[in-house]
């Protein structure tokens, strides 16, 4: 007679009541895991550990591919934990492995299958990212692992990850090549990738791991500002220092030209000293934050153009002042910029600034040449200094060297004559010019 359960629950049947104890007493299916990994080189050693409840005894390790089993030992330091050791592993030893353990009399369920093998028994692939191996948030990457040896399986691996990824090559302008596609691309894909291969006769034996691939994603965070000092328009010779600015970043990387960068190499200081500044450093740069390690970065920075002027791109144009570089407080006044050389793009920079120039691009450019800028509504006691320079769009950021020094000295008073820096009389008439 079963005694009536609490509340208005039906009794449990004999058979259900036997099956409910029989789940409640059952043994829980044990763990199984490899030092220092699940992938060892040959002749390599390995040891395996299989960890069940507290009172577990007698743990076996099994063979998956056939009925072969062996003893563990019982770890002294751990209750219910055993370990083996398998010392210079041969291709024999590869393979898959479970464990079990024996409590109260009973046998528990086997583990889930460790898989052992063995590497280094033919020559490394090759690992490539298409279109790069940094990649925007959102945006996708193929991994490449490529083969000229053998036919096989292709396993790429990600550091820190459990399990690899499996592919089957397709032949290729005479190679075997595996493509593995990520995407759309978050923060977890960053990090270190290899990739491996295996004879399809021999699933357990892999190659030598291929080169390290490292995978860098960027858009993860806000990006940072990027500036110049002295200023992004320097003279040949002279020391600038590009500064990547921001307080929420521990590692920072620097890219330059339009080009998608191949990588991004991050350092601690946000100063990048250029200097002393030649032709080559003229380009445009961006800049990227991170944090410790350089996997995952900000969206970039925006794109910053740093100009060198100096000796052996042009000759030094000419300023003037229209009409006249006296100027009442509030007025306008126009700075001509002419060269005797064909250019397509005239700057006007202020001396001592770390403002970017002002630009005038020429859409149709014939020496002699020019362009004008004028400038309103200036204030009181604005007594700038100026210098134009000139370019060609085919190297942009070579600038030819500079004008004389103008200086506008802007007061209560407009004054009624117009002179340049050496004194000589100006014509305010300059046919065909252009305003900034």
């Amino acid at each position: 007679m079963l005694a009536q359960l609490p509340g208005h629950m039906a009794p449990v049947t004999p058979i259900l009541f036997f099956t409910a104890l029989l789940c409640l007493g059952s043994l829980p299916k044990p763990s199984i895991w490899a030092d220092p990994g699940p992938r060892i080189p040959r002749w390599g050693s390995v040891t395996i550990w299989c960890l069940g409840p507290p009172k577990a005894s007698e743990f076996r390790l099994h063979t998956v591919r056939d009925s072969k089993w062996e003893y563990m030992e019982e770890s002294p330091a751990h209750r219910g934990q055993a370990y083996i050791s398998l010392r210079n592993l041969n291709v024999h030893r590869a393979g898959q492995y479970q464990c079990s353990y024996t409590s109260a009399h009973h046998r528990a369920q086997r583990s889930d299958p460790l898989t052992l093998v063995l590497t280094g028994l033919s020559s490394a692939p090759l690992l490539k990212a298409h279109p790069s191996p940094v990649v925007a948030s959102g945006r996708s990457v193929s991994l490449s692992c490529s083969s000229s040896n053998m036919k096989g399986t292709f396993h790429l691996l990600k550091e820190g990850d459990a399990e690899p990824r499996h592919l089957e090559p397709q032949f290729s302008q005479g190679r075997w090549q595996a493509n593995f596609s990520l995407g759309p691309v978050n923060a977890s894909h960053g990090g270190n990738y290899t990739c491996y291969l295996s004879a399809s006769s021999q699933p357990y034996s892999w190659s030598l791991p291929s080169a390290p691939l490292h995978l860098q994603v960027t858009d993860v965070f806000d990006p940072p500002s990027l500036s110049a000092q002295p200023g992004p328009l320097v003279q040949s010779g002279d020391n600038v220092t590009l500064r990547c600015s921001s307080e929420k970043f521990s590692v920072f990387a620097l890219t330059k030209g339009d080009s998608p960068p191949h990588s991004l190499h991050g350092q601690p200081s946000p100063n990048f000293p250029l200097g002393p500044a030649n032709a080559s450093h003229g380009d445009r740069y961006r800049c990227f934050g991170g944090h410790q390690l350089d996997v995952l970065w900000s969206k970039p920075s925006d794109p910053l153009d740093i100009l060198v002027a100096g000796r052996g791109m042009g000759s030094s144009p000419e300023l003037w002042a229209l009409p006249e570089r006296h100027v009442a407080a509030g007025g306008d006044v126009t700075l001509l910029c002419r060269s005797a050389d064909s250019a397509d793009t005239f700057y006007l920079a202020q001396e001592g600034s770390a403002a970017e120039p002002l630009r005038c691009l020429l859409p149709h450019p014939a020496a002699p040449s020019q362009a004008n800028f004028t400038l309103r509504g200036l204030g009181p006691a604005q007594n700038i200094t100026y210098r134009c320079y000139t370019s060609n769009s085919s190297v942009p950021h070579l600038l030819s060297p500079p004008s004389h020094p103008l200086q506008l000295q802007v007061s209560d008073t407009a004054v009624t004559h117009t002179q340049s820096e050496d004194g000589a009389q100006l014509n305010p008439q300059v046919p065909n010019s252009l305003q900034y």
